[in-house]
């Protein structure tokens, strides 16, 4: 499974990170520095390997753990409509 970021956003660029809202159910979600950098990333369709391996990379953290917060970061976004799920090869 990938995931990439939903069609109907709106993102806002302010010093404390980045807001994001949805069209769709007309919520405003505020992002702190590294959710900002993994949503951005998100642009593209991404597995929650390639997202660990990023998070890992960037961060210099462990593998599950970069695994176990991108899994935790898909969920939560997910389940509020702002990235959606993707075929393998887009």
């Amino acid at each position: 499974m990938k995931v990439r970021q939903a069609k109907d956003i709106c993102t806002g660029i302010f010093p404390d990170g980045l807001v994001i809202f949805s069209l769709k159910t007309y919520c405003a979600h505020a992002l702190n520095d590294s959710a900002s950098l993994i949503w951005n990333f998100c642009k593209k369709s991404r597995a929650p390997e390639e997202i660990a391996r990023f998070i890992g990379r960037k961060y210099t953290i462990d593998y599950s753990l970069a695994l176990k917060d991108a899994e935790k970061f898909i969920g939560l976004l997910g389940k509020r409509g702002l990235l959606e799920k993707t075929m393998s090869h887009e």
